[in-house]
């Protein structure tokens, strides 16, 4: 798991943004990492639901898609030092099954989309840090595509390099991780 106890300490974070909640391993994770703030949101309700008795007040859940649900977060955690976990990927409907109709406002990869969000509202978010995960669906370096991406129709990959992901996190430290691109920000110089 990322070191995400470290983080908030070395770099003063408050807050847990995460979009792509699943079964609950980072709420958790962060929890127990001692953020003061953790915002989610899962686009398959019974995900929330499952987790939400199992979680403490500093949690708010979201059970809808990022699109609608981040805006939210944003609002929520104004004044703190952010962690952004983004995690949401692939309609969960059609991951288990590619047949099933997708479900309404749902990206099936929104990375592109809350990065342009996040930049909209924090500028370039130099006092957050962010874990992207999954760099196997969104850079092409790293990319499954084939078969598996034609079924679900994801299209070509939003990123050729991780260079050009890294490229809209300026004033980030970054590195990859566990499939995952970490970044934090810039020691003062």
């Amino acid at each position: 798991m990322f070191q995400i106890a470290e983080m908030r300490r070395r770099h003063g974070l408050t807050a847990m943004v995460e979009t792509g909640t699943y079964k609950g391993a980072s709420v958790f994770a962060a929890l127990e990492a001692g953020y003061e703030k953790v915002l989610t949101c899962e686009a398959t309700p019974l995900f929330v639901d499952n987790l939400r008795p199992h979680v403490d007040a500093r949690v708010t859940m979201f059970a809808e898609p990022s699109a609608t649900a981040l805006p939210k977060m944003l609002d929520l955690a104004v004044d703190d030092r952010v962690l952004f976990w983004l995690d949401a990927h692939c309609d969960p409907l059609r991951c288990w099954d590619w047949r099933a109709p997708a479900m309404p406002g749902l990206d099936v990869l929104p990375l592109p989309r809350e990065l342009a969000l996040i930049r909209a509202r924090r500028g370039d978010a130099e006092r957050d840090a962010f874990i992207i995960d999954d760099l196997n669906l969104y850079v092409r370096q790293f990319w499954v595509g084939g078969e598996w991406a034609a079924l679900w129709g994801l299209g070509p990959p939003a990123f050729e390099t991780v260079r050009d992901l890294i490229d809209l996190l300026p004033r980030h430290d970054c590195h990859v991780e566990h499939g995952a691109l970490v970044a934090v920000p810039m020691a003062p110089r």
